[in-house]
């Protein structure tokens, strides 16, 4: 805020007297960066999303139904303005980023006192635990970069078909093989001859198939 003060210098001159003039200025803080979620804080360096608390974590969402949309927030708490200085400015990482699509911040800087929405929508490719990590390159002199993680599960059916010495059979797979038991061979065309192969349908995801 404004600061100010007087300067008075004693002397000897007759004409002046003591010289008495004011100084005065604004003094700022650096900028100071967090991030919310559903307006509670997210701390920086918090690679444990293990609660939909300060939304972090995405829940369970179906790999084959609606992705599921998250807003976060960047609060300035500063007085000098917060620089976003990455391109782009919230960079995904971690074991499954494509899982997880940001829409970006509308600007790169905040005002002091200010803040600025972004975006991450969650459409699960697999089932079980997606994880990611969302990282924030900025002029903030304690925070940079400003680095979380996000996490969901995926859920749904999720089929897989087991052929002999219980190979999976990848599909789609055009070429039968006697490895997994998709070439059976050669039959004879006379008599009763016949060729069997059992193939298991196995559902490994968590929801019915």
């Amino acid at each position: 805020g404004s600061r100010s003060s007087w300067i008075t210098l004693v002397n000897s001159d007759s004409d002046e007297g003591n010289y008495l003039f004011a100084v005065g200025g604004f003094a700022t803080t650096p900028p100071a960066m967090t991030v919310r979620g559903l307006s509670v804080n997210i701390n920086n360096g918090d690679f444990n999303p293990t609660s939909a608390g300060n939304n972090t974590h995405f829940q369970d969402v179906a790999t084959c139904g609606t992705p599921k949309t998250h807003t976060f927030t960047i609060w300035n708490f500063g007085t000098d303005t917060l620089q976003l200085t990455g391109s782009p400015v919230v960079v995904k990482g971690g074991a499954h980023p494509g899982d997880f699509t940001v829409g970006q911040p509308a600007s790169t800087s905040i005002l002091g006192g200010g803040w600025l929405d972004f975006t991450v929508t969650f459409n699960p490719a697999e089932v079980g635990l997606r994880t990611a990590t969302l990282s924030i390159a900025t002029n903030d002199p304690l925070a940079n970069p400003y680095t979380f993680a996000i996490a969901g599960n995926g859920i749904g059916p999720e089929i897989e078909v087991i052929g002999a010495a219980a190979n999976v059979i990848l599909g789609p797979d055009t070429t039968p093989s006697p490895v997994d038991g998709t070439d059976l061979g050669n039959v004879l065309v006379t008599g009763n001859a016949t060729a069997s192969q059992t193939f298991t349908i196995h559902n490994r995801g968590n929801q019915p198939l």
